[in-house]
């Protein structure tokens, strides 16, 4: 009993450790990105798209090849009918049978097939970097959830850190007033203080939950609340770029996937008005068959013996009639079976075929014109996303900058106030200065922290836009 309770314990242990051990799971920056990507419904379609593409690309592929094809039926008929063996009408119950193997080979289709091979080649270029492009922008947007965790995570650590401020001095004021060295509304200031930063403490919490919320909804997984995320891919330096806006715009030209994407689509269209152009041309083709048949009231006879006997027929020798006498022939019906139809009756077939289009309601030169239009949006759109990815990556590289020059500021400012907060301590608690004086200090030391912390991941963040926008991810 002993021995199974203690059995019980050690199972009870592991599971406990497995639970922990999971729930204390350590995501890293890449393992979120990489799990996004995995489980995100608009990545997965993108990848459909692209293989159903690439299906496409092949099939335009294997139109070069010939087509070939082969048939065969069996079946019966009663009463009257045409026997397919002799073409005449028959009267009775027959079976029969054909096969037919054909082939036919293009051999000039006015450029069609050429072109829609390059046509589908650049449709399958840009579905893949539609692929890639949401890629990218599921990896920016994990990024940027990434690092509202861990600046949440800081906030909360500077709220309550204020709170501790808070409530060490509201401790000390207790023990003041109750010896009664200070007013009451110093002491009810600091109660007040203190329960503005336990409701920043709360606020904090709830911040961080949500950010977490909106990371897991990203990642494709289940809200997890004590998610834990690794700072090791993630360091606060602020630092120039090293690289002005122009330089930025032409890494993105490059290397965009939404810039590619408009390339090859715009490539496609082009290749679509030569697969338009192509089906006014005349199409030759070569073609051949091969096929035999069978029919049950088929009918083979035989010779069984030859010999000369008088026959219908006569002449006039005189007055006596001679008849006339002619080679004859006795027969015999024979089995005409399946097998020796099938190869008595083989035929063989072959031609060219040459088929000009002439008049067809004027829907072909329709279709050039449809695909010149198509060519136009096309090439508008690739213009268009040049122009919007250039004012993207000048408001990116602004915001950038804007961060950068934040940040050094708020530092500055952080530095001046935490000497001022420093020293309004001492003086408050000497009586130097009132509460009020005392809070309006310490207020403003505690929003320039907030507010430098925050200045230090958005830098991060801006930053990592820009290398987004030059395929450094």
């Amino acid at each position: 009993m002993i021995a199974m309770k203690k059995g019980i314990f050690v199972a009870v242990a592991l599971a406990m450790t497995a639970l922990t051990a999971t729930a204390q799971r350590r995501f890293t920056l890449k393992q979120c990105i990489d799990t996004a990507i995995t489980n995100n419904i608009t990545v997965l379609q993108s990848s459909f798209q692209a293989e159903r593409d690439a299906a496409n690309y092949k099939q335009s592929k294997y139109n070069r090849l010939p087509e070939l094809g082969a048939s065969f039926n069996y079946g019966g008929s009663r009463g009257r009918s045409i026997d397919p063996f002799t073409n005449q009408f028959v009267d009775q119950a027959f079976s029969n049978s054909n096969s037919l193997v054909s082939a036919s080979l293009p051999l000039f289709t006015g450029g069609q097939i050429k072109n829609t091979i390059d046509q589908n080649r650049e449709i399958l270029n840009a579905s893949q970097m539609d692929l890639q492009q949401a890629k990218d922008n599921l990896t920016i947007n994990v990024i940027a959830a990434y690092l509202a965790v861990l600046n949440n995570e800081d906030q909360l650590a500077v709220a309550k850190n204020q709170q501790e401020v808070s409530g060490k001095q509201v401790e000390r004021l207790q023990i003041v007033f109750k010896e009664g060295a200070t007013a009451p509304y110093t002491l009810s200031d600091l109660r007040g203080e203190f329960a503005s930063n336990k409701v920043s403490v709360i606020n904090s919490i709830n911040n961080l939950e949500q950010s977490k919320i909106t990371l897991c909804r990203l990642m494709g997984i289940p809200v997890e609340s004590d998610l834990q995320l690794s700072r090791d891919e993630v360091t606060i330096q602020v630092k120039d770029y090293g690289a002005q806006a122009v330089q930025v715009y032409t890494d993105a030209v490059d290397n965009m996937a939404l810039v590619k994407a408009a390339f090859y689509r715009e490539a496609a269209a082009r290749k679509a008005v030569s697969v338009a152009k192509g089906s006014l041309w005349p199409t030759l083709s070569l073609n051949g068959s091969f096929g035999s048949n069978f029919s049950s009231a088929a009918e083979k006879y035989s010779v069984v013996n030859e010999f000369y006997g008088p026959t219908d027929a006569f002449v006039n020798i005189g007055p006596t009639q001679v008849p006339v006498y002619a080679k004859q022939q006795t027969t015999q019906k024979d089995p005409f079976g399946f097998g020796a139809q099938y190869s008595n009756n083989r035929n063989a077939q072959f031609g060219i075929n040459l088929n000009v289009p002439i008049l067809s309601r004027l829907s072909l030169r329709n279709r050039v014109t449809q695909a010149r239009i198509n060519l136009k949006n096309a090439e508008a759109v690739n213009n268009i996303t040049k122009v919007q990815l250039q004012q993207d990556v000048e408001q990116a590289y602004r915001n950038m900058d804007a961060a950068y020059d934040r940040y050094h500021v708020l530092q500055e400012q952080v530095e001046a106030l935490k000497e001022s907060f420093r020293a309004a301590e001492v003086r408050f608690e000497s009586g130097v200065i009132n509460s009020a004086e005392y809070l309006v200090i310490k207020n403003a030391y505690d929003r320039s922290v907030v507010n430098f912390t925050q200045a230090g991941y958005e830098y991060v963040l801006r930053t990592r836009i820009l290398d987004y926008y030059r395929g450094r991810l």
